[in-house]
């Protein structure tokens, strides 16, 4: 197996370009009812790359999240394109995390500071559905994608 350098990790993350948060949003508001929603966020954070044992570090640890997250981000030098990834010890997490690089992951800091998850979240059901203590990490995820974002 070749090794990936940091910049062609970010950019393996499938996440980052497919599926999108609009067609993400279409196939969960298919699905007849909450629990079969959740069972798919579940399944689709389960394609979050994992990170490296070496990205596992408190420095990249997310603070207000009940559950253990780490984040690590990158910009590509070349597209100007920022890049995300997490992990958690939780699935659920790990799914609401996956939902969140469907909108925010490969996009420009500009549009990552104009993109508004809420309406999307609250859209697909999301945030009325998740305990208070999962909501609190979601909103502590996209305040650090945010505070990333208004860096560059």
């Amino acid at each position: 197996m070749i090794a990936l350098t940091p910049s062609e990790h970010f950019l393996a993350n499938p996440l980052g370009v497919s599926p999108t948060a609009k067609l993400l949003g279409q196939q969960l508001a298919e699905l007849p009812d909450w629990e079969q929603r959740y069972a798919a966020v579940i399944a689709l954070g389960d394609h979050i790359p994992p990170l490296a044992e070496g990205d596992k570090i408190d420095a990249n640890l997310l603070h207000g999240c009940q559950a253990t997250v780490w984040v690590v981000h990158h910009v590509d030098p070349v597209t100007g394109l920022l890049y995300f990834l997490c992990d958690s010890d939780s699935r659920i997490v790990r799914g609401l995390l996956a939902c969140l690089l469907c909108l925010y992951n490969a996009q420009k800091p500009a549009d990552i500071l104009s993109i508004q998850a809420k309406p999307w979240l609250e859209e697909v059901g999301l945030v009325r559905h998740i305990a208070s203590t999962r909501s609190n990490g979601l909103w502590a995820m996209l305040g650090k994608m945010k505070a990333v974002a208004s860096r560059y």
